[in-house]
């Protein structure tokens, strides 16, 4: 042969350095599969079930806040509202108000209100007093998922016998509201003076 390569020597060449790359481990004969990609497999299914965890529990998270922020508002409403109907009170008809506060009672604090009207309403009717609950502001102090605390600032504008001015006069308290979930609502459980 005088150098002339002949197509099957030309196709062999071709195959063993071209082919699908050159690779000295091809052309030593000795054959060795890479482990790189089953470990980057690997790293990537660990990479996923921790990211996919860390979704999972922020929205888990994030649903607990929404449950627990959608129980703060309606504690604040309701004992806003609580507020505002047994600071309002008229001497003509006492029955409405008592009749409104133990609807929205737990029975102890219903039987206990009962008792505070029943003391007071001779000196309610004496004076032939009223009066117009108005909620100024109010703040959740405690909240669990049975229990809410909540801190409301009552204006009160009361007319009587004993008060001159046919407006009446503004009679500001706080009061320490204790709320009861019963379901899916809340119940006055008890209402201090703070």
């Amino acid at each position: 042969m005088t150098g002339n390569i002949t197509t099957q020597e030309m196709t062999r060449i071709s195959e063993t350095y071209v082919g699908d790359g050159y690779s000295p481990a091809e052309t030593s004969g000795a054959s060795k599969p890479s482990r790189i990609p089953v470990v980057l497999v690997a790293i990537l299914a660990v990479v996923s079930a921790v990211l996919g965890f860390l979704y999972w529990d922020a929205s888990r998270g994030q649903q607990q806040l929404l449950a627990i922020e959608e129980l703060r508002a309606e504690a604040l409403d309701d004992a806003s509202r609580y507020a505002e109907l047994f600071g309002t009170y008229d001497f003509e008809n006492l029955d409405e108000n008592l009749n409104g506060v133990k609807a929205i009672s737990t029975p102890e604090y219903a039987e206990e209100y009962e008792s505070i009207v029943e003391e007071l309403s001779e000196v309610i009717l004496a004076a032939e007093a009223r009066s117009v609950g108005t909620v100024a502001n109010a703040g959740v102090q405690e909240l669990t998922d049975e229990v809410a605390v909540v801190v409301v600032f009552l204006n009160q504008q009361v007319t009587n016998l004993l008060i001159e001015d046919p407006a009446g006069r503004r009679d500001p308290s706080r009061i320490v509201i204790t709320l009861q979930r019963d379901g899916d609502q809340w119940l006055l459980r008890d209402a201090q003076p703070a």
